[in-house]
């Protein structure tokens, strides 16, 4: 399920790591964070570009927290980041 919501994308010769969370909610949405984050730390890179749909994701204290832990741990990683609904 997860495949075929993180893609890498070339946008005027840059590799953008698009991530769609959208309608994702509970268990879904975490797993879509620790396979995005398994994704990102692999690539190494510390200029990454990375677009992420967050429509209709319901963000509960639990979601909240985990979204916030495991951007800190893409922070070193991701040079440029946009959210979008």
């Amino acid at each position: 399920m997860m495949d075929d919501r993180i893609k890498w994308e070339t946008y005027n010769g840059n590799d953008v790591l698009k991530l769609d969370f959208s309608n994702l909610n509970g268990f879904d949405f975490l797993e879509a964070m620790e396979k995005s984050h398994e994704i990102i730390a692999s690539k190494g890179s510390e200029n990454l570009i990375v677009m992420t749909d967050i429509h209709n994701v319901i963000f509960d204290r639990k979601t909240t927290k985990l979204f916030k832990a495991i951007s800190h741990q893409n922070k070193q990683y991701i040079g440029m980041s946009l959210f979008f609904q």
